[in-house]
């Protein structure tokens, strides 16, 4: 099934009364964008009604109602689009759909054949009909975004075409970013920095993840002295992602993470000051979400625990003060950026 015939699936199952009100009230608009439906010609008896409660589950998500034309009388603005379906066969064996569109000032139509439809199907393939025509006409809008428009198209008009345009792409955009990060060990080591990013999507759910970057570590003193620490390192991750819209999306992600450590000791009155360097490495997993806050920008937020599978530490001389080592906690706030 197609995800827009599954989405007006859903919508109907889950609010058919309260549809069934919005799509024949004359005064619905109530300061909300719509778009008009009329039939003309015959049709069976509940077509119509059917007809308008599924359209009306479509486009609500999206923020639009469905009305009657005889709205324009209650409404502070015009529709979005005028809907008129028409029929000379009391079968409705044929069918003409005709969007005359107000944003972009265009007129589609489409003639569809419903004879091999039964007969409880045939309202939902007209209202089915009649939204891909609607977001036809508007992805129009993104085709001629080089040209200057003369007003911007509607919020809800946007969101329409990101999300035609979204479901009709292979694969999502790849993402360049920057991100401040910071990860808490039990060992006892606390290190925050920054992180250069790429994500590179290997399917609609699935992405590949790359994060290189420099931490500093929290001093830690102990009986001999001072102990500073800092750490360059790179982070693989797959991120698995359940939950994508235009504007927002969630994911789980399992990686690793490996770091080169630099312990630098400080010596009291007395003691002698020595460096170490050692590689950590630890498995992470956790959960992730981002927001498109503006065009291809998105704002994205991390957090992961960590086991060790390499853990390094510092000693004193004597006894060990501090380590890269335990249960790591770890999170990230950053911006990323479609290309």
């Amino acid at each position: 099934m197609r995800p827009l015939s599954l989405a007006l699936c859903l919508a109907c199952a889950l609010g058919a009364g309260t549809l069934r009100a919005n799509a024949q009230g004359a005064s619905c608009p109530g300061g909300r964008r719509w778009v008009a439906l009329s039939f003309t010609g015959s049709f069976p008896e509940g077509f119509e009604r059917a007809v308008a409660q599924d359209l009306t589950a479509g486009l609500a998500a999206r923020g639009i109602r469905v009305c009657r034309p005889e709205a324009r009388d209650d409404a502070s603005e015009a529709p979005l689009a005028d809907i008129r379906l028409s029929a000379e066969r009391e079968q409705t064996v044929g069918v003409s759909v005709e969007v005359r569109d107000s944003v972009t000032q265009k007129r589609v139509g489409r003639d569809i054949d419903l004879t091999r439809v039964p007969a409880d199907g045939r309202a939902f393939a007209a209202a089915l009909a009649a939204d891909e025509l609607l977001q036809a006409s508007w992805v129009e809008l993104a085709l001629e975004r080089g040209k200057k428009a003369e007003a911007a198209p509607p919020p809800e008009v946007q969101r329409t075409v990101e999300t035609a345009l979204r479901a009709g792409r292979r694969l999502p955009l790849p993402r360049l970013g920057a991100r401040a990060a910071a990860e808490h060990f039990a060992g006892g080591q606390l290190h925050y920095g920054a992180d250069a990013t790429f994500e590179a999507p290997l399917s609609a759910w699935l992405r590949f993840a790359l994060s290189l970057g420099a931490r500093q570590g929290q001093s830690v003193d102990s009986e001999r002295g001072e102990i500073l620490s800092s750490a360059l390192g790179a982070e693989l991750r797959f991120e698995l992602v359940y939950y994508s819209r235009p504007s927002f999306e969630a994911w789980f992600a399992a990686g690793m993470r490996g770091s080169r450590v630099r312990f630098e000791g400080r010596a009291a009155a007395g003691s002698v000051d020595a460096d170490y360097t050692g590689l950590s490495l630890f498995a992470r997993v956790g959960p992730g979400a981002a927001l498109r806050v503006a065009g291809p920008l998105w704002l994205g937020l991390n957090a992961a625990a960590g086991a060790p599978l390499c853990a390094i530490e510092a000693d004193d001389g004597q006894e060990a003060a501090t380590a890269v080592a335990g249960l790591e906690l770890s999170a990230a706030l950053g911006l990323g950026v479609e290309l």
